[in-house]
């Protein structure tokens, strides 16, 4: 399918410790309706099919189920929106959402109790939002994806998280790996773990998904740290090609991949994995360095 990518504004409300459009508050302003619609416009007739909300937050805008109505009206095939699911515990708000047009929900959840959800979001009661929100999309009988960043202070806890969330019962798990941009390489420190010492704590988490018949991905890890797991590489899914478009800039994902991003070191020419393989964040190697990634031969 066709799709798009449209950031509402980087309005949150949540203040992550690892977010990596913190900066980008400060420096743009959220989207007016109008402009979105007319953006929708757009798409539509650029034969556009699936168009995903994210943000900052698009449910804290007060115009978000307008806009999803629209677009609903305009005929997109699926409806995606990308949140931290904190007002989806609200059940009235959540059906609202639903029958106004989402088909798919994509949620964040990034820690297995109340204790470490909170401190990375740096939001009180924001992890058992979450969790109510999710249950609340489950009763609704919508599709739930979720995204759980790999941070320092989450990773041992990521077989926790993967059986939470397959009591959960969600539908697709995604566990991607930190970009170290915006608040998290102000934290880096506290944030930004080594990414071989991540390694077996995902692979468990890839196993249980597993033994419990769950989707599971994992995203921007490098095949050298996926042996036996490589049919798990998030990028393997993605779409190759698609339209991002932000209050403060637009970019094709498939030149924005061209131009970097990610990095790949000299000694990976030798890897067999080094024609499909996207390498490791860029920031993430001028902070660490190259040494833990070894090519597969």
């Amino acid at each position: 399918m066709k799709r798009t990518d449209v950031k509402l504004g980087y309005s949150c409300n949540n203040n992550c410790l690892f977010c990596r459009v913190s900066d980008s508050r400060t420096k743009s302003s959220d989207r007016p309706t109008k402009e979105i619609f007319g953006i929708l416009n757009s798409c539509r007739e650029k034969n556009v099919e699936k168009i995903l909300f994210t943000g900052g937050e698009p449910t804290i805008r007060r115009d978000i189920i307008d806009i999803i109505k629209y677009a609903k009206k305009l005929g997109f095939g699926i409806i995606c929106l990308e949140t931290n699911g904190r007002l989806l515990k609200y059940e009235g708000y959540a059906r609202n959402l639903v029958e106004s047009g989402v088909d798919m929900f994509s949620v964040s959840l990034h820690a297995h109790n109340e204790k470490l959800g909170d401190y990375l979001s740096q939001s009180t009661g924001s992890f058992e939002q979450t969790k109510a929100g999710i249950k609340n999309l489950k009763k609704l009988g919508t599709v739930v994806h979720t995204n759980t960043v790999i941070v320092k202070p989450n990773y041992r806890h990521l077989p926790q998280i993967a059986r939470l969330l397959v009591r959960l019962e969600v539908d697709h798990v995604n566990f991607p790996f930190l970009n170290p941009l915006g608040n998290a390489l102000k934290n880096k420190n506290e944030i930004v773990p080594k990414i071989s010492d991540v390694e077996k704590y995902l692979h468990k988490s890839i196993d249980i998904c597993d033994e419990n018949s769950m989707p599971v991905t994992a995203e921007a890890v490098p095949y050298c740290l996926m042996k036996d797991y490589e049919k798990k590489v998030a990028e393997d899914y993605m779409p190759p090609d698609f339209d991002i478009i932000a209050p403060d800039f637009k970019v094709n994902f498939k030149e924005r991949k061209k131009r970097g991003g990610k990095v790949r070191f000299e000694k990976c020419k030798e890897c067999k994995y080094f024609g499909k393989c996207e390498g490791i964040w860029s920031m993430y190697a001028k902070l660490m360095g190259e040494e833990e990634f070894k090519p597969v031969i």
